[in-house]
C-alpha cells in the first residue's frame, strides 16, 4: 500500500530538465529527494525489511547511492510544499533550549509545521518515545519534514528573512 508522495531533483539543472520547480538547499546533478507514504509505520517497516524490496537492493546499490530510513509522521496533503532534511544534534540541550525556540515560530507566518520529526538511531528514538527506525543514522541524528500549504510558502520560509535572522543570530551566539 505504499506510494510516492514526493520526488524532486535537488540540483537546479536536473529540476529544470525534469520540469520541476527549482529547489533551494543542497544537491549536485543527479541527486533526488523522495518520500514514500504507507498507511502505517508498520506497513512501511514491512516493505523496507521485506523480501520484495530486498530482492532489488543489489540493483539499487549498483545504480545509485541511497540513504533511506523508515520514520513516523502525520499525513501530508496533496500539493504541499515540503522542506525535507536530516540533522545531527551536536549539542542536544542547546538545540532544544536555544535553536528550536528561535526557529519554530518562524514557521507560523508561512502556515508551516512538522509532518515528521523522528530520531534515526534506536537509542535516541527510545529516549524520545519513538518507534525504532530502520535505515541509517547515529546517535543524535534526526529526520524531519516541514509541511506548508504549497511550494511557494515552503520556499518563502526557506529563503525568507525570519529564518535567515535565526540562522544569523544562532551562528553569532555560538561563534563568540
Amino acid at each position: 500500500d505504499g506510494k510516492f508522495i514526493m520526488k524532486h531533483a535537488l540540483a537546479p539543472p536536473l529540476a529544470e530538465k525534469m520540469g520541476m520547480k527549482e529547489s533551494k538547499g543542497f544537491g549536485e546533478t543527479g541527486m533526488m529527494a523522495f518520500m514514500l507514504e504507507f498507511p502505517s509505520f508498520e506497513k512501511a517497516m514491512g516493505w523496507f525489511t521485506g523480501p520484495e524490496y530486498a530482492a532489488v537492493l543489489t540493483k539499487r546499490d549498483e545504480v545509485a547511492d541511497f540513504r533511506m530510513a523508515v520514520v513516523e509522521g502525520t499525513p501530508i496533503a496533496p500539493g504541499a510544499g515540503l522542506v525535507v532534511g536530516f540533522f545531527d544534534m551536536k549539542d542536544p540541550m542547546e538545540f532544544k533550549t536555544v535553536y528550536s525556540p528561535m526557529a519554530e515560530p518562524t514557521l507560523e507566518p508561512y502556515d508551516g509545521g512538522f509532518a515528521i520529526k523522528h530520531a534515526l538511531a534506536p537509542p535516541l528514538a527510545e529516549k524520545m518515545g519513538m518507534k525504532e527506525s530502520k535505515g541509517f543514522g547515529e546517535t543524535g541524528q534526526m529526520a524531519f519534514v516541514l509541511a506548508f500549504p504549497d511550494f511557494d510558502k515552503a520556499m518563502g520560509w526557506f529563503t525568507g528573512p525570519e529564518y535567515a535572522a535565526v540562522l544569523t543570530l544562532f551562528i553569532y551566539l555560538f561563534s563568540c
